[in-house]
C-alpha cells in the first residue's frame, strides 16, 4: 500500500496530506471507522474488567472472613482443649479437634463447590462438581464424610 500511495501523493514529504486526495479520503473513512470502533472497545472492556474486579473484591473479601472465622474457631479449640499431666490433648480431646479439622476441611471444599460454577462453554475442571452425588460417594469412600453426614446431604 505504501508502494501505491508514492504514486498518488500531491504533496511533499512530512507534509500535512492533501485532503481532497481520493487515497486520503479512503484513509479518512477508515480512520472515523476506527475511531467508533475503539471508543466501543474501551467502553465494553471498561465495564466488563470493573465488573470482574468487583466481582473478585467481594469473593476475596467473603473468603478472607471465611478464612479467619475458622482459624478463630481452630485456634480457640486448640487452645482450650483438654490437656493431661503430660501436656499432650486427652483422648477426647483429640478426636474432638480432628471431627472439627474434618469439618473445616469438608466446609472449605463443599463452600468452594457453591461459589465456583463453570460456564457453559468451560471444558475445564470445576469444585462444581463435588456438588454430584458421584463426587458425595468419593467423598464418603475417602473418610471425608461421614455415611450420617451423606445421607443428609442427598436426601
Amino acid at each position: 500500500m505504501v508502494y501505491g500511495m508514492e504514486s498518488v501523493r500531491t504533496w511533499p514529504i512530512l507534509a500535512v496530506p492533501d485532503g481532497a486526495n481520493t487515497v486520503v479520503m479512503q484513509l479518512k473513512s477508515l480512520d472515523a471507522m476506527w475511531s467508533y470502533l475503539l471508543t466501543m472497545a474501551t467502553f465494553v472492556n471498561t465495564f466488563f474488567l470493573s465488573q470482574a474486579y468487583g466481582f473478585w473484591l467481594a469473593n476475596k473479601a467473603n473468603t478472607r472472613k471465611v478464612q479467619g472465622r475458622l482459624m478463630d474457631i481452630s485456634m480457640l479449640l486448640a487452645t482450650h482443649a483438654t490437656r493431661g499431666e503430660n501436656g499432650r490433648y486427652t483422648d477426647a480431646s483429640l478426636r474432638l479437634l480432628e471431627d472439627v479439622a474434618r469439618y473445616v476441611r469438608l466446609y472449605h471444599m463443599l463452600f468452594w463447590a457453591g461459589q465456583v460454577r463453570p460456564s457453559r462453554y468451560d471444558e475445564g475442571v470445576s469444585f462444581s462438581v463435588l456438588r454430584t452425588q458421584q463426587a458425595l460417594e468419593r467423598l464418603l469412600a475417602r473418610g471425608a464424610l461421614t455415611k450420617r453426614e451423606y445421607e443428609m446431604l442427598v436426601d
